[in-house]
């Protein structure tokens, strides 16, 4: 990658700052995009812009049959301090270098049989455990966001390694399959089926039924924590199942 910085005055004698980069990569591929983003903080009583280019590749699974984007489900604008989002709401991040405060939401609450899916874009080899994920209760615009989200006592069922806990209590030693050993390119969802059953899939499988008497009007949950960096939301395995 080569990055280049200029400076110069504008049409209106105004001085701007340009930033230009080139990838030449035997990686570059039609469905790279790229999205910059800001942020404005605090630091020792002044005011520092954060700019930040994202690379990303518009993950298998977005595009439907009839080469349209499938508009669907999408994250929700509100997240854990650490997240960022791209593609329309429809690819979320945190910060390498951070372990936790990438908890993010779907942005609307999940019908009865409707699945919420994943795919793991980027990892880190830093940590030795990944991401959670499971659904909530609590509405994102009037939650106080944790920095883990098995912390909520309240209205939260969270899946982590093996194991699947009800606000912060483990109520299933194994589902199965520990969900740490996700890697790059792995897929992970999560729905409630009708009357209420709690349903985690792993790569299109349903891990089974985990828990029963779920309530309507839940949001979906990811959790970015751990190895896990960055994940897109995906329909592949909702359409093959005609759920969409």
């Amino acid at each position: 990658m080569h990055f280049h910085l200029g400076r110069r005055k504008n049409e209106t004698g105004q001085w701007t700052t340009t930033i230009s980069a080139i990838k030449d990569s035997v990686d570059v591929t039609e469905s790279m995009n790229m999205e910059v983003i800001h942020k404005i903080t605090d630091c020792g009583g002044r005011k520092v812009l954060n700019v930040k280019g994202i690379f990303f590749e518009v993950p298998i699974g977005l595009t439907g049959v009839d080469g349209n984007l499938l508009a669907k489900l999408r994250f929700h604008k509100m997240g854990g301090k650490n997240t960022y989002f791209v593609n329309e709401y429809r690819t979320a991040f945190r910060q390498n270098d951070a372990e936790n405060n990438g908890v993010v939401f779907s942005s609307h609450p999940l019908k009865m049989n409707q699945l919420i899916e994943v795919q793991i874009d980027r990892a880190t080899t830093k940590f030795p455990y990944g991401l959670g994920v499971g659904i909530t209760t609590n509405d994102p615009n009037e939650l106080a966001i944790p920095d883990h989200m098995n912390s909520l006592k309240v209205g939260t069922w969270m899946y982590y390694d093996r194991r699947l806990f009800n606000n912060s209590t483990m109520i299933v030693k194994d589902i199965g399959r520990n969900i740490d050993e996700l890697q790059r390119g792995d897929q992970i969802g999560i729905m409630v089926k009708k009357p209420g059953v709690l349903h985690i899939f792993i790569n299109g499988n349903d891990m089974g039924p985990n828990m029963a008497g779920i309530p309507d009007n839940v949001y979906g949950v990811i959790e970015l924590r751990g190895k896990t960096v960055q994940v897109s939301m995906i329909e592949k395995h909702a359409k093959l199942m005609h759920i969409m």
